[in-house]
């Protein structure tokens, strides 16, 4: 049995080769095994010129690495010559290949090899400087590696011109990756006025600058991101809730009675003026499968109801008098949209509007 397919060490889901083989015997045993469960275990029977393929991969792997984020595959080739019919069938094996890897879980299409790709950056999509405020959640993600130094490290300046390193808590992980919570109020000092910092990782970088007139945001919208991991979207416009009510009506007896009324309660976010790397992450909102409101009382979060986005618009330009900004549509994920929080109850809009609207 000749192989013609090898594996990297480190590989993303959506990015895994399919296996080929040439083999001159009867057929040949494949298993698959991801993170030491068996996903996979059929007989494949040549084809013209003894050519066996493992194809679509990636499909296979992705929907189970995807709750482990990253895990060990290994793709068990038994070449096997059987000799016999039906009860008397014997098979031998001949020959055996196995090709192994550590897979990391993503949805996107990255330019870049997964070693390469994971010692150098956290697991985001977004490119370039990020905007925050006070009072705004923060994390970071990464995948260790043995190439770069794991150790975080945030460096914090001040409008006094001072700066202050800081160590970043890591909230979450095991022993393949790591979250770490880098929320710019975490590296406030007393009597300074923080207005950017600096989070570093090995060779990984992130710059965070801060929006000193700290305005409003609604919503706030925890989501599951192409790499498995869970980022916060801050929405900065205008936020409407548009409910529409279906009536089921009859008359029963001389009297006219609605006997049923469906409630679609949707909401219509305004992303606010975008940066072009923002515009580019927020599109990673937009394609989750996993969207879910995050309130805040007196300061604490609160993760929130689930919620569906139905409808987008993300068009944007290269023109240089414009600026992308998107707005969207989304409902609540359950059926009953008929939903108090007693937390917040009295206000005039829904939970998910700031505290403008008292």
């Amino acid at each position: 049995m000749t192989g013609t397919t090898t594996f990297p060490q480190m590989v993303f889901s959506s990015s895994i080769p399919q296996v080929s083989v040439v083999t001159d015997e009867t057929r040949v045993h494949a298993v698959v095994t991801l993170g030491g469960d068996e996903i996979y275990d059929e007989y494949l029977y040549p084809g013209g010129g003894g050519k066996v393929e493992v194809q679509d991969i990636s499909g296979l792997v992705s929907v189970h690495v995807r709750t482990k984020l990253v895990a060990g595959l290994e793709v068990a080739l038994y070449e096997e010559r059987v000799a016999g019919e039906g009860d008397e069938e014997q098979a031998t094996e001949t020959d055996r290949l196995v090709l192994a890897t550590r897979v990391v879980y993503c949805a996107a299409l990255v330019e870049q090899d997964a070693l390469t790709f994971c010692s150098k950056n956290f697991l985001t999509l977004y490119r370039g400087k990020r905007l925050t405020s006070m009072g705004r959640l923060e994390y970071l993600h990464f995948i260790h590696s043995e190439l770069t130094d794991d150790t975080p490290a945030v460096t914090a300046s001040y409008t006094d011109g001072t700066q202050q390193t800081f160590t970043p808590e890591k909230v979450g992980g095991n022993d393949d990756y790591s979250t770490i919570d880098v929320s710019p109020a975490n590296f406030a000092a007393e009597g300074k006025t923080l207005y950017k910092y600096e989070v570093q990782c090995g060779w990984r970088e992130c710059h965070f600058d801060i929006d000193l007139r700290n305005p409003d945001v609604a919503p706030v919208l925890l989501f599951t991101n192409s790499f498995g991991c869970q980022e916060i979207a801050y929405c900065l416009g205008t936020h409407t809730v548009s409910p529409e009510f279906n009536f089921s009506s009859a008359y029963i007896g001389q009297n006219k009675r609605n006997y049923d009324v469906e409630e679609v309660r949707t909401f219509k976010a305004d992303t606010g003026v975008l940066t072009y790397p923002m515009a580019f992450w927020f599109n990673d909102l937009f394609r989750s499968d996993e969207v879910q409101l995050l309130n805040f009382y007196d300061g604490e979060p609160h993760p929130g109801r689930m919620v569906v986005i139905t409808d987008v618009k993300a068009e944007y330009d290269n023109n240089h008098d414009t600026l992308p900004r998107f707005t969207f549509s989304y409902e609540y994920a359950q059926r009953n949209h008929n939903v108090l929080d007693v937390e917040r109850a009295g206000r005039i809009f829904d939970n998910t509007f700031d505290h403008t609207f008292n």
